[in-house]
């Protein structure tokens, strides 16, 4: 059996997963049976999955980029332990106005 539900246009696809799944963890289920999120949650969880993944592999490749440019492998890590700096500062920016983490800002802040 399926239950599909949709998330109201004023809610976050994060904040209503995780409530589904908190009523979902404390129902009993009966054996034999299983209670799982999919849809557009699932596809969430592999989108950002794929985003992680992408992005170690970014800042491999930036990495070697930097260390052929400067013929060095000290002064690449200087430079790439100064993007954290920037990247706290987009999350303040993220809180004081008020935007959700999502899958379009977590792209646009990396």
């Amino acid at each position: 059996m399926h239950v599909t539900a949709n998330v109201a246009p004023t809610a976050d696809l994060g904040a209503a997963s995780e409530a589904v799944q908190g009523v979902v963890n404390v129902t009993p289920v009966p054996e034999g049976f299983a209670a799982t999120l999919g849809g557009q949650t699932l596809e969430q969880q592999k989108g950002f999955r794929g985003l992680a993944f992408a992005a170690l592999m970014a800042l491999a490749l930036v990495y070697m980029v930097l260390a052929s440019q400067f013929k060095s492998l000290i002064d690449p890590l200087v430079i790439m332990f100064s993007v954290p700096l920037g990247v706290s500062g987009v999350f303040i920016m993220l809180y004081l106005t008020g935007t959700k983490l999502s899958v379009n800002s977590f792209m646009v802040s990396s």
